[in-house]
């Protein structure tokens, strides 16, 4: 089952620690599904627990129509813009395998994952 989870606080706020303002987890199996796109497009910088302490500038539609399954089991169809509909591509990005980094060059991305096995490497001593 794939369910949204809208914590009750600001919707401007968007803390990657924890505090992510949509998570669509899949469970089940079952996909959430992007119906449609927005034209308009929209730059944000976005951050990831997977990749901590790296931040990419992504162009992403701002507006889009998604449909999932609740906690019940219901079908949802939810119009969503702005930094929700980021989220929520965010998330589905991941459902796919893709990460942040895999929307930047393969020299940056090259960068930052030599920086994040750096970093592994020093916490596991």
């Amino acid at each position: 089952i794939v369910k949204l989870v809208r914590p009750a606080y600001d919707d401007n706020a968007v803390d990657q620690m924890g505090n992510e303002l949509a998570r669509l987890l899949d469970e089940e199996g079952c996909r959430s599904v992007i119906l449609s796109l927005g034209p308009e497009l929209r730059m944000h910088e976005e951050g990831c627990l997977s990749i901590p302490e790296t931040h990419v500038e992504i162009e992403r539609p701002s507006a889009l129509l998604v449909r999932f399954l609740d906690v019940q089991g219901k079908q949802i169809e939810l119009d969503a813009e702005g930094l929700l509909a980021t989220a929520i591509q965010h998330e589905i990005n991941h459902l796919d395998g893709r990460l942040i980094i895999d929307f930047l060059s393969k020299m940056r991305r090259d960068m930052v994952i030599r920086k994040f096995k750096k970093t592994a490497k020093i916490g596991s001593l």
